[in-house]
């Protein structure tokens, strides 16, 4: 632990996140947490009998959905519990970002590099998300710190967590693996093996959840109804998607981050002012080396990717920027700058996109409008009795919604919409929250039908309507 009086800026922020956790309650599960959430219920009410929920199943390890299970049958299954549960990961995620950036730069600028994590799109949505991946970054953090301190029991449990949390995790793992070559400046093959010996654990219980899953469900990683976007495209959907990816990480905010971090490092050297000391140019490479695996495996396929799949680089563009600010000549312009990065991030909450272009929504604060929409259309249809299953929506809009708000009061379950098979009369609920986040078009479909119900923020909207055509 980091002792309190040298470090008291970071434990007010630390006080900071558990205030604001408490906003967070109402927040219900959303897009890939609402299917935690359902393999989470069917874990609870199976009363751990059961870890794989048949006919609603992807792949993905249970442990988070067992941990919720677990929590819930302890505490009690509510909302509030859940993000109270979650509180944890964020305040450990802080705490590692931070123990990483005193490494690098002095704690005034850790503590700036803080807030812009705190102000960071991407982390402040998937924070009250509940998104794993907020945990997949903890523990890459702390598995980082552990190269950095040679605390080799911790890596170890680090990168054995990393993919039981999602199965594109062992792209982090690989990661985190590259970059202990890179800390060690040692690349001779006796040394490489010597240190994949301590990964190999890591790929051991991976390998034994994927053959578990496979004498459950009867397939091995990919299910048949996920095939077609886990091949190789042709070399013009990869440069495509490569485009894509680029723009997903430039997106929230962080093309700001990396236009201003590039200004000021031209600047600075032109103004012969106190040079970068290699410690910058190492925590670049160290966030380049950590997509480089997910961009070789994932870029060449029709994998639908947006920003959090690149939240391992974010910390090391945002702490590369901190240093680059705490070396400007004077006092007054690191905090000009500091509140100017900061009020740059916050601002990229509030920009939609029009189609076909992806807003990303859960990657930024926008969606909160969402959920309030959600609400009322929610009661509107039980005030008026409509029958759900004659509601059609498409992805996420039609899960159980009693799963998402852990309340039976909402027990609505819309059917799957297809485009290709509605009829004239069907009730259609749409969103613009609604736009996948690969490369395809998803238009709405037209909204001059009869509208049964239709609120709007400005910022998302949502509507009932009956088909007449």
């Amino acid at each position: 632990m980091l002792p309190i009086k040298n470090h008291i800026a970071f434990y007010s922020f630390l006080v900071l996140l558990i205030v604001l956790n408490f906003f967070t309650f109402p927040i219900p599960f959303f897009w890939d947490m609402s299917y935690i959430s359902s393999v989470a219920h069917h874990i609870y009410y199976q009363q751990f009998s059961s870890i794989v929920e048949s006919g609603n199943d992807n792949g993905t390890p249970p442990l988070y959905s067992s941990y919720f299970a677990l929590i819930w049958t302890v505490f009690g299954k509510q909302l509030w519990i859940s993000h109270l549960a979650f509180l944890p990961f964020i305040l450990g995620l802080a705490y590692q970002f931070y123990r990483l950036s005193i490494q690098f730069v002095q704690k005034q600028a850790a503590v700036f590099a803080l807030l812009f994590l705190f102000f960071d799109p991407v982390f402040c949505t998937q924070s009250i998300l509940m998104g794993y991946d907020i945990i997949l970054i903890f523990l890459y953090l702390l598995a980082i710190n552990s190269l950095v301190k040679k605390q080799s029991w911790i890596l170890l449990l680090s990168i054995v967590l990393i993919p039981l949390l999602n199965l594109r995790g062992f792209t982090l793992v690989i990661s985190i693996f590259l970059i202990d070559l890179y800390l060690q400046k040692s690349f001779r093959l006796k040394d490489i093996f010597k240190t994949s010996l301590w990964y190999l654990p890591s790929m051991i219980v991976f390998a034994a959840w994927l053959m578990l899953h496979r004498s459950i469900s009867g397939w091995f990683a990919v299910s048949s109804g996920n095939e077609n976007i886990h091949g190789v495209q042709n070399i013009l959907w990869i440069l495509k998607n490569g485009a894509f990816e680029l723009q997903a990480i430039l997106d929230n905010g962080h093309a700001w981050i990396i236009l201003i971090g590039s200004t000021l490092a031209i600047l600075l050297w032109r103004l012969e002012q106190p040079k970068l000391e290699p410690s910058f140019f190492k925590i670049l490479i160290l966030g380049l080396i950590g997509i480089l695996p997910f961009g070789l495996l994932f870029t060449p396929m029709a994998y639908p990717t947006g920003p959090r799949y690149f939240m391992n680089l974010y910390p090391f563009l945002l702490l590369a920027l901190s240093l680059i600010i705490s070396k400007t000549p004077k006092q007054w312009h690191r905090f000009s700058l500091g509140f100017l990065v900061m009020a740059l991030l916050f601002q990229s909450n509030f920009s939609v996109k029009q189609y076909p272009y992806s807003n990303a929504w859960d990657s930024s604060l926008k969606v909160i409008a969402y959920f309030d929409h959600q609400k009322v259309l929610l009661d509107y249809i039980l005030e008026n009795k409509i029958e759900s299953s004659q509601i059609k929506a498409s992805f996420p809009l039609h899960k159980n919604f009693k799963m998402l708000y852990l309340n039976d009061y909402y027990d609505l379950k819309f059917s799957d919409f297809k485009k290709d098979k509605a009829q004239k009369g069907d009730l259609i609920m749409y969103s613009n929250i609604f736009n996948h986040l690969e490369l395809g078009s998803h238009n709405p479909p037209n909204l001059k039908n009869k509208v049964r119900f239709h609120r709007n923020s400005g910022l998302s909207w949502i509507s009932l309507y009956e088909l007449e055509e």
